[in-house]
């Protein structure tokens, strides 16, 4: 029994030593995916092929069990399907379908039953099933109107409850999912105004579902809102600004990611050109300011790795990756290096192979 105990331990370790992680860019003006393989110990990164869309490639998606990587294509209004090999990286497309709006933002429901997307330009929110295949069936969708620059969707960690910021119209719009029925719903109220001038664009959920964190992108800023559990429903607690003192250039913010061990909360700054870091207060779900780090023109996009131990963000204006440490103690983002990458980088997806 104990031999029998050691091999199992030994072979869960190897498993956990051989994970294979990648790193896929979004490159708009390309029309293109850039893909990587991460080293889990050093954070390089080892260019794998450079893969051409079938339109200009955007927000991404990874189903939980990281079978598929789903992609915006913007400019043909359209969401590809591929299939990532869990050995080499590589993407295989399943199919790229058109959706017949402009998707901004996409996101997988964890049975994978589900994908959903936000239309800034029409102001549209849907969901497709999906099949075992990863293709969406587009012909039973579920509409939502909401309003103009609605910018990203996304769940809970319960799945029930989703939100899409709307940086024009400064709300938050709420929404119910039943995942028995496969059915989304409007919450009530369907939103929650922000706070004035913040302009909520992309959003983070805390891991115990208490508390929703913003990027602001015409506040400069980041906020905080209760999510109370039973009702799905928003309280703005808190809004702190990503710019240090004495900066009065122009700049907008862009995105947000939480640490998986939740310690905290990054926020990149388009105009300062700087991922804001902030200490997340385990008790209150607030915010302090934790420091600053440089990053390239634009920082349109950027992605913790699964383990939360390297952080990869995109100059948009660059055309730049650079590649970063996290300090696990203090939540400080040392830079490694960084390069080239092509034209418009406007998203970064990590994955880790289980």
């Amino acid at each position: 029994m104990k031999t029998l105990l050691s091999v199992l331990v030994m072979c869960s370790l190897v498993s956990t030593v051989h994970a294979k992680s990648f790193l896929y860019v979004s490159l708009g003006r390309d029309k293109q995916i850039s893909c990587f393989e991460t080293n889990s110990q050093t954070g390089e990164l080892t260019h794998i092929e450079n893969l051409t869309t079938a339109g200009a490639p955007g927000a991404m998606a990874v189903d939980a069990t990281q079978t598929y990587l789903f992609v915006a294509l913007r400019s043909t209004k359209g969401v590809g399907t591929y299939k990532i090999d869990a050995k080499t990286g590589k993407l295989t497309l399943i199919a790229t379908q058109t959706v017949g709006v402009n998707p901004v933002y996409l996101s997988v429901n964890k049975s994978r039953s589900h994908i959903f997307l936000a239309s800034y330009s029409d102001g549209k929110v849907a969901t497709f099933p999906l099949s075992e295949e990863g293709k969406l069936n587009v012909d039973q969708g579920q509409w939502f109107d909401t309003e103009k620059k609605a910018h990203a969707i996304l769940f809970d960690p319960s799945g029930r409850f989703g939100f899409v910021p709307h940086t024009g119209p400064n709300a938050m719009y709420q929404f119910v999912w039943n995942e028995k029925q496969g059915k989304l719903s409007f919450n009530s109220p369907k939103k929650v105004i922000a706070p004035e001038g913040a302009g909520p664009r992309h959003l983070a959920y805390h891991p115990n579902g208490k508390y929703v964190y913003t990027s602001d992108e015409l506040g400069s800023s980041s906020s905080v809102y209760r999510l109370h559990q039973q009702t799905g429903q928003l309280s703005h607690l808190q809004t702190l600004s990503t710019l240090p003192a004495g900066f009065q250039q122009q700049n907008t913010c862009a995105d947000v990611e939480i640490s998986p061990s939740a310690k905290f909360l990054y926020v990149s700054n388009r105009g300062h050109d700087s991922i804001a870091i902030f200490a997340i207060n385990q008790t209150t779900g607030k915010l302090s300011v934790a420091g600053h780090a440089p990053t390239e023109k634009t920082p349109r996009s950027f992605n913790l790795t699964p383990d939360g131990n390297f952080l990869y963000a995109a100059g948009q204006a660059s055309g730049k990756l650079v590649s970063y440490r996290v300090n696990q103690t203090t939540g400080a983002l040392t830079p490694l290096n960084t390069r080239d990458v092509g034209k418009s980088p406007s998203w970064v997806q990590a994955v880790t192979m289980k």
